[in-house]
């Protein structure tokens, strides 16, 4: 695995994942990150590594879920750079504007199910029974605010990123595309 946590620290944050009880964003997601860093030969960094360990640690139904996964992580690694902070922070809109190479690695590793036709299909279930259960919202509320922070997500990487530069971001407004599309097709299935 890309990570060198100790194993003592991976059980430990395990548990956090595990006690959210996400369908989506649980300890899976962490190991497909930290799978797709070393599938695409990211250089280790210490950084990288706490912050993909912690960037969705606190996951429940209030505001502000990556700031205070981060200070969960500054309260459990105190001695630890601000800059992993900031790379966990970075999750909150996706930006990758002004980053350095750590936080871009970061936002694919967590935008990187994009990228499979197959996994957005998973993932969109997954993620609205999460939603369903954390927000107390039904099935339409659910798709509309979908499609709202997926509209979201493709205007920032159309203002923040330099897509033309990089495959990756055009397949991921793609896969963003056809997770809109899901949601449009279960209402239209629904009436």
């Amino acid at each position: 695995m890309w990570s060198r946590q100790l194993p003592s620290e991976l059980v430990i944050a395990k548990m956090y994942y595990d006690a959210n009880n996400c369908d989506y964003h649980n300890w899976s997601h962490i190991l497909e990150c930290y799978d797709f860093l070393e599938k695409n030969h990211i250089s280790y960094s210490a950084d990288l590594d706490i912050a993909i360990l912690f960037h969705d640690i606190v996951y429940d139904n209030l505001p502000e879920k990556e700031v205070r996964s981060a200070d969960l992580m500054m309260s459990l690694y105190p001695q630890t750079d601000s800059s992993i902070y900031r790379i966990i922070k970075a999750t909150q809109g996706h930006s990758i504007k002004n980053c350095d190479w750590k936080t871009v690695a970061m936002i694919k590793a967590d935008l990187h199910a994009f990228l499979s036709p197959m996994k957005i299909v998973e993932n969109y279930g997954k993620i609205m029974r999460e939603s369903i259960k954390l927000y107390d919202v039904d099935t339409e509320t659910f798709i509309m605010k979908n499609r709202e922070f997926m509209l979201s997500l493709i205007n920032t990487m159309n203002n923040n990123y330099r897509i033309n530069l990089d495959e990756f971001w055009l397949k991921v407004i793609d896969g963003i595309k056809l997770s809109i599309a899901i949601g449009a097709n279960y209402t239209m299935k629904e009436k």
